[in-house]
């Protein structure tokens, strides 16, 4: 009966610890290992990282400047609703709230 062993990785280094290093904070790091971008095992409720990992990962170049963004228009055709859509109004104006009726 073969046991599973935890894995071992040559430089361990806790979130906190590499958040620190790294000028990161620990919840970024714990997010990186939770979505298995970067290795690393869970131990209880914190992560150890593989720095080797991590470090490769940060190494990558980025893309500077800010992120795009969808026109409203285009999020439009392709389906999706954005929040400055009167369409809240328009289901609470038909279930009576909000209406502007003259009270008899």
């Amino acid at each position: 009966m073969a046991t599973e062993t935890p894995e071992h990785f040559l430089e361990e280094i806790s979130t906190v610890a590499a958040a620190e290093k790294y000028k990161l904070t620990p919840s970024y790091v714990a997010r990186l290992a939770r979505t298995h971008i970067i290795r690393a095992r869970k131990f209880g409720r914190d992560w150890i990282i593989d720095e080797n990992a991590l470090r490769n990962y940060l190494a990558q170049p980025r893309k500077p400047g800010p992120k795009p963004h969808v026109q409203k228009a285009q999020a439009k055709l392709n389906g999706v609703q954005t929040s400055s859509d009167s369409e809240g109004e328009h289901h609470a104006a038909a279930k009576g709230y909000g209406s502007k009726k003259a009270i008899s």
